[in-house]
């Protein structure tokens, strides 16, 4: 992996963090002192998530990114940044009437910089998502999600699709009713129940501290159903919702630690601050989640759509 590429992982993997493991994250084995009650049936884990995520729609917190990897030759390097997160959830009712269209169930900016300045911005709405590093190749990358994956469709150098980076980050409800019949599982070695269910492109398997109904890991799942990419939830964190009672307020991880199956990559995120930004009109502004106010904020001097050969389109006009 080249230095080049580094960069463009660090937005990608989305993130904040101050320290960085190489490799897989550790899985527990053997027995475990304290084991798993049975798994309840999957509508009824499903709203206990629910219960947990339903204020956490508005979010806006502060983040650091650092990323370490290994290149082609084994020498390991390492980047660090500090940015923003800015995450706003489509209400369930409209994404259930987006019925298979694939779109991301958030609006998502994120960006990562130094002293200030922004080197990259990651962001999505429901229909398209966009890439943009100033810091290294000064262009910007756009393409709707439903195109990708299609051969008409240029790839994008990030581990995973921004919708697969909502997934991993699980602030999404989930739905009570499934027609896909989750399977759920209790762990033998870990106080853990096991959903393995549809993704967006993919199965993908969430992992259910027994005890807290926390979401504690996320495997996205190939093919194959083996683990791709993962991602682990820890030290959670309570967020202040207005006009609710403090032993009401809704958690969310500070810390996510991110990995792809090849161990060449992980990064640990942490998230700091994190508000309900429903009531301050200084966060969450429409500008931040728009591709042509974003592109002229920062300016990238090459904009590639990667299905143009999909869509026709060559160009963006201002209203996209």
């Amino acid at each position: 992996m080249n230095a080049r590429l580094g960069h463009r992982l660090i937005a990608g993997s989305l993130l904040a963090g101050v320290l960085l493991v190489v490799g897989c994250a550790p899985r527990e084995t053997g027995t475990t002192a304290q084991p798993a009650p049975p798994a309840p049936p999957y509508a009824q884990i499903a709203r206990l998530h629910n219960e947990r995520v339903q204020h956490l729609d508005r979010i806006w917190c502060r983040t650091v990114v650092v990323l370490e990897w290994l290149d082609e030759d084994g020498k390991r390097h390492k980047e660090q940044g500090e940015g923003h997160l800015q995450f706003i959830r489509y209400p369930m009712a409209e994404r259930q009437a987006w019925g298979d269209q694939i779109k991301a169930p958030a609006r998502i900016a994120m960006d990562v910089g130094k002293v200030g300045n922004i080197g990259l911005w990651l962001g999505c709405n429901a229909d398209r998502f966009w890439w943009i590093d100033i810091q290294e190749e000064d262009a910007a990358y756009v393409a709707h999600h439903t195109n990708i994956g299609q051969p008409c469709c240029q790839p994008l150098s990030l581990p995973f699709h921004p919708i697969e980076l909502i997934e991993l980050l699980a602030l999404i409800e989930l739905p009570e009713e499934d027609a896909a019949q989750p399977r759920v599982e209790t762990s033998t070695v870990q106080p853990v129940w096991r959903v393995t269910m549809p993704g967006t492109f993919s199965e993908r398997r969430l992992e259910f501290d027994a005890f807290t109904h926390r979401v504690s890991r996320v495997e996205l799942l190939d093919a194959q159903g083996e683990v791709y990419v993962w991602s682990e939830l820890t030290d959670y964190q309570p967020v202040e919702i207005t006009g609710m009672a403090p032993t009401q307020w809704p958690t969310m991880p500070r810390v996510i630690r991110m990995g792809q199956a090849d161990d060449r990559l992980s990064a640990k995120i942490t998230l700091n601050d994190p508000m309900d930004a429903r009531h301050d009109p200084r966060k969450l502004r429409d500008a931040a989640f728009s591709f042509p106010t974003v592109r002229r904020s920062l300016g990238p001097k090459t904009i590639i759509v990667l299905d143009a050969d999909c869509t026709g389109d060559t160009a963006l006009n201002e209203t996209q």
